[in-house]
């Protein structure tokens, strides 16, 4: 199930590529990125709010603290407000396809990021995987006829949106395991309402009813329910791991825009798609086993009772359900497959 959310997590953000090519015939980047991250906050809000109206569920969840402020702040401006904005304005000018194998540089710098500044561990296997995911979108750039890479201003611009979504996942991380329709949600109206400013200002606010309603569903879906799977992700799964699997979007919205905008397919988007999935298959093949120590750690998120959540309650807890609260980890040293998850962030 941990590998099924990365990648419904792909399919849901996938679709906000050609659709939004769409879209932007009618909308400027400012104006989509508003509507859609709108749509992603309210529509989660709404969520939200319908949940602990009837059930009282999101007390099985861990809400927010002060110390999850920074990476707050480090999500939303760099996911949530510029890069929408650098995609929606690089789909402007380079065909859809195109754009969406470029977003496979977002699983690149989230690996790189994720193992220079938040010292998760990066297995061969791992290597190996950003190495043809790499070579893949060289593959698909590369115009053999000329013998050179076919870059335009329109890429450039995907490359950037994909090096400020690779900061988002790991910022977003960090914070993985609290309640993720609440970050999602946060993430969608702060950012949404911040590129909204920026469109009134610029370009004015002048869209029909049916075009908002449109943007703001695609933008639940795609930005929304994507995000809340892909932080369902992480909790399990680790920052690098995820986002490697993350990355099949690319993929799934190349294949969606030739599919829809009609755009052409050819041997390069063949060959590159080949070359990705075998560096995907590394992922899904990894065996990651061995004996390793657990420090002495105290935190609060959902758990269910495990060979890491061993603990006693006193205070009325039904230990059989889900549940979260302020617990601690004791120092231990065992030996099972992991990976590097919010319990395994140990040396190698």
């Amino acid at each position: 199930m941990k590998y099924f959310y990365a990648l419904l997590s792909a399919f849901f953000f996938a679709v906000s590529v050609p659709f939004g090519k769409i879209l932007l015939n009618q909308a400027s980047p400012f104006q989509l990125s508003a509507l859609m991250y709108l749509g992603a906050g309210i529509g989660l809000s709404l969520y939200l709010f319908i949940v602990n109206f009837k059930t009282k569920n999101l007390s099985k969840e861990a809400p927010l603290e002060k110390k999850d402020i920074p990476f707050i702040i480090g999500f939303i401006i760099t996911g949530g407000i510029i890069a929408p904005v650098l995609l929606f304005k690089g789909l402007t000018t380079a065909p859809a396809s195109m754009a969406a194998i470029a977003l496979n540089f977002e699983l690149i710098f989230t690996a790189l990021i994720a193992y220079i500044f938040f010292k998760e561990h990066a297995s061969i296997k791992l290597l190996f995987s950003v190495i043809f995911v790499i070579l893949g979108a060289c593959a698909l750039l590369f115009d053999f006829e000329n013998f050179v890479f076919s870059l335009n201003l329109g890429i450039v611009l995907v490359i950037g949106a994909s090096l400020m979504w690779g900061l988002d996942n790991n910022f977003t991380a960090k914070v993985s395991i609290k309640n993720p329709i609440i970050i999602a949600a946060t993430k969608g109206i702060v950012g949404g309402l911040v590129n909204l400013i920026f469109a009134i200002y610029i370009v004015g606010f002048d869209l029909n009813l049916k075009l908002i309603l449109t943007g703001m569903s695609l933008g639940f879906v795609s930005y929304g329910i994507s995000l809340v799977l892909l932080i369902h992700a992480m909790r399990y799964l680790g920052a690098s791991r995820a986002g490697i699997l993350f990355g099949t979007n690319p993929f799934i919205a190349a294949f969606l825009s030739i599919i829809i905008l009609r755009e052409a397919l050819n041997y390069q988007f063949i060959f590159s798609t080949v070359i990705m999935a075998v560096g995907i298959m590394f992922i899904f093949s990894e065996k990651h086993k061995h004996k390793h120590h657990h420090e002495y750690l105290e935190h609060s998120h959902r758990h269910d009772h495990d060979d890491h959540h061993n603990h006693n309650h006193d205070d009325g807890i039904n230990s059989s359900d889900s549940h979260y609260h302020e617990h601690i980890h004791n120092q231990t040293e065992h030996y099972h497959e992991h990976l590097p998850d919010a319990h395994h962030k140990h040396r190698h």
